[in-house]
C-alpha cells in the first residue's frame, strides 16, 4: 500500500448506507474486544453496539462531530482506564488498530467525542456504570458525489513540524531525502488531530526520531499523540524501516513541550 492509499482509506466518513453490519462482523469485533478488555496492559475498554438507531437517538443533541450527531448502523465505544496521559496515548494507539480491522471488513468510521456528554446521558444510553470517553460511528460508506469537491484543510509545512538534532533547529529537505523520510513527513501531517491543532513535533537524530507534543491553548492533547504514533509506524514501514515507538516512562511537561516517544532508524 502507498502512503496516499493509506491516508485515503482512513478518511473520516459521516454518511453511511442504511445497511446493517453482518452478525459475523460484529462477532469478530466482540472477539477482539474480549481479548483487549481482559488485557492488564490494555489502557482502554471497547464495546460494540449494533443497535445503531437506539444509540443515535440517545446521543442526538448530546454528542457529535462538531456538535452534529452522526447517524450510523452501529457504534463502538472506547472508555479509557484512567485520565493519565500515558493511558490516553496508548488507548488511542489501540483504537487506531481497531480502525484498521474495520477497514479490512469494508467498514468506514467517524470519531465522536463523548468527553462533554453528561454522565447521566451515558448511563441512559449505554447502561449503568458505562462512561465511555469516545465513540466511533461505523458502517458501509455512501458513495461520494463526484460533482462535489472535497473540503481541504491547511496543514503546517514540514519544516515547522520537524527539526534536526534538537528542538527548534531547522532541518534541510536533503537530510530527509537521504534518510528516505521526505514523503513520510509530508503525508503524516494529515493524521487526524484535535481542532486541526497539529501539535506533534519531531526531532530527527542520527539514529532515532523523537516525538513531542506542544500545547494548544495551554492543553496537551495526548490522544493525538497516540493516533500519530500509529500513523507514523505504518508509514515508517512503507518507507523501508522496521522500528516501533518506545514510549517514555514518564511524560515530563513544561510550558513548551513534552517528549512522548522515540523510534530507532
Amino acid at each position: 500500500m502507498t502512503m496516499t492509499s493509506f491516508l485515503s482509506s482512513r478518511k473520516s466518513v459521516r454518511h453511511f448506507k442504511n445497511r446493517d453490519i453482518s452478525p459475523n462482523t460484529i462477532e469478530k469485533l466482540n472477539e477482539v474486544f474480549r481479548m483487549i478488555n481482559t488485557d492488564s496492559q490494555k489502557a482502554i475498554t471497547f464495546h460494540a453496539y449494533p443497535e445503531g438507531e437506539t444509540i443515535y437517538k440517545g446521543l442526538d443533541g448530546h454528542a457529535g462531530y462538531n456538535g452534529v450527531m452522526i447517524k450510523a448502523p452501529a457504534y463502538i465505544t472506547l472508555e479509557l482506564d484512567s485520565s493519565s496521559p500515558k493511558d490516553r496515548v496508548m488507548g488511542m494507539y489501540r483504537a487506531e488498530e481497531i480502525i484498521s480491522m474495520l477497514e479490512d471488513e469494508g467498514l468506514a468510521s467517524c470519531w465522536i467525542s463523548l468527553f462533554d456528554t453528561p454522565k447521566e446521558v451515558k448511563e441512559q444510553v449505554f447502561g449503568f456504570g458505562l462512561y465511555p470517553n469516545l465513540c466511533i460511528a461505523i458502517g458501509y460508506p455512501k458513495a461520494r458525489n463526484p460533482f462535489v469537491a472535497e473540503a481541504t484543510t491547511g496543514r503546517l509545512p514540514v519544516d515547522e513540524l520537524v527539526y534536526k538534532d534538537e528542538f527548534g533547529a531547522q532541518i534541510q529537505l536533503e537530510t530527509l531525502e537521504r534518510l528516505n523520510l521526505d514523503d513520510l513527513f509530508y503525508y503524516v501531517r494529515f493524521a487526524p488531530n484535535t481542532l486541526n491543532s497539529q501539535t506533534w513535533r519531531f526531532v530527527v537524530k542520527d539514529q532515532s526520531i523523537e516525538l513531542y507534543l506542544v500545547p494548544y491553548k495551554d492543553t496537551f492533547y495526548y490522544e493525538d499523540a497516540g493516533i500519530m504514533m500509529y500513523y507514523f509506524e505504518q508509514m515508517f514501514q512503507m518507507s523501508g524501516y522496521t522500528g516501533k515507538w518506545a514510549v517514555e516512562e514518564d511524560f515530563v511537561e513544561n510550558e513548551k513541550r513534552v517528549k512522548i516517544a522515540e523510534i530507532k532508524l
